[in-house]
Formats: C-alpha cells, sequence, structure tokens
C-alpha cells in the first residue's frame, strides 16, 4: 500500500466513524425529541381539565390578615401619598409638622397621572 492509498484508506474510515455518530445523534436527538413530544402533551391535557380561574377571583379571596404590620403600613402610606397629590399642592401648606413634612418630603418621589389616576413613582 502506498501513501495515497493509504491517505484513501484513513479518510474513508474518518467518514464512516462520523457518519456513524452523526446516525446515533440523529437517533438521540429523536428519543428526546419524541420525549418532549409526550411532555408537553400531557402538560396540555392536564392544563385543559384544570378550572380556568379568574385572576380577579383569586385576588379577592386573598386574606388580609396574613401581611406584615410593614407592609400595611406602606399601603396606607402610598394612599396618603395619592391623596396629597390629589388634591392639594405642596406649596399650599403653611408651616408643617413632621409628620407633613415626611409626606410631602415622600409624596416629591411620586406623580399621579391625571387622566388614569395611576400612581407612579419618579426614576
Amino acid at each position: 500500500m502506498d501513501l495515497l492509498e493509504l491517505e484513501e484508506f484513513f479518510h474513508e474510515s474518518i467518514e464512516k466513524k462520523l457518519l456513524l455518530e452523526l446516525e446515533r445523534n440523529l437517533i438521540e436527538d429523536g428519543r428526546k425529541s419524541n420525549s418532549i413530544k409526550k411532555t408537553r402533551d400531557i402538560f396540555l391535557e392536564t392544563a385543559s381539565k384544570e378550572p380556568k380561574q379568574d385572576l380577579k377571583s383569586s385576588c379577592e379571596e386573598y386574606n388580609d390578615n396574613r401581611r406584615s404590620k410593614h407592609a400595611k403600613r406602606v399601603d396606607e402610606r402610598i394612599k396618603q401619598i395619592r391623596e396629597l397629590l390629589a388634591t392639594k399642592s405642596k406649596r399650599s401648606f403653611g408651616i408643617l409638622t413632621a409628620k407633613q413634612a415626611s409626606l410631602v418630603g415622600a409624596a416629591s418621589h411620586y406623580w399621579l397621572d391625571k387622566g388614569d389616576g395611576k400612581l407612579y413613582k419618579k426614576i
């Protein structure tokens, strides 16, 4: 066997190995693909059987007593800020108490959209 024949034999054997490896990968990918399809089908079947819940109905069932005191204070503070921005100008105050000054300072980080009434935090 001369060098040229040896080189051809080498290339042929490499091609055969690559083709076998590619075939094995395709078979393995096919198995994975079938597994993914089965999982997807099971999920879709289960999801179609589950009762559909409206997001609002689940919010109404929330137990407010489970919220922390801090979270309740934050909600109350946001309500105060919303009221302040909706009704009064920050400049309409005369001499401020410490609580009023704190509220005005906190309100300066927010703005109230007059169109839809949503409260936005300034960044």
